[in-house]
């Protein structure tokens, strides 16, 4: 969102407003990906970002958001994220990672997948 290529995978409370990709079916889902990763630029339409600040979507979104900033960092070379070099692997253990954590329960557990505690 705000300039960045977002493809919705389901429906969300910010769906109406046309501020991301919405393949119609999986298979369009997994063809706009592929296009989207193939590309060598990654033309956004203007009205995602307009509508993201008219229907004040980011804020909805970051609270929902999880991190994967212990995991990957951006690479201003080739404008990708990557992954950061030289992490232990216990770092991708559950108990180590409120992302990491919130994901396994949700799947696991049934939880939300939404960290409880933002702090």
């Amino acid at each position: 969102m705000m300039g960045k290529a977002v493809v919705c995978g389901g429906k969300a409370r910010f769906t109406p407003f046309d501020t991301a990709y919405q393949p119609a079916s999986k298979e369009a889902f997994r063809e706009q990906v592929e296009r989207l990763l193939s590309s060598e630029t990654v033309d956004v339409p203007g009205r995602f970002r307009v509508n993201a600040r008219r229907f004040h979507v980011l804020p909805a979104l970051s609270a929902l958001s999880l991190s994967f900033a212990d995991y990957l960092e951006e690479d201003s070379a080739e404008c990708r994220l990557r992954e950061i070099e030289g992490n232990p692997w216990e770092t991708f253990r559950p108990s180590h990672s409120p992302t990491l954590e919130t994901i396994v329960g949700g799947i696991a557990k049934g939880k939300g997948l939404w960290l409880e505690d933002r702090g």
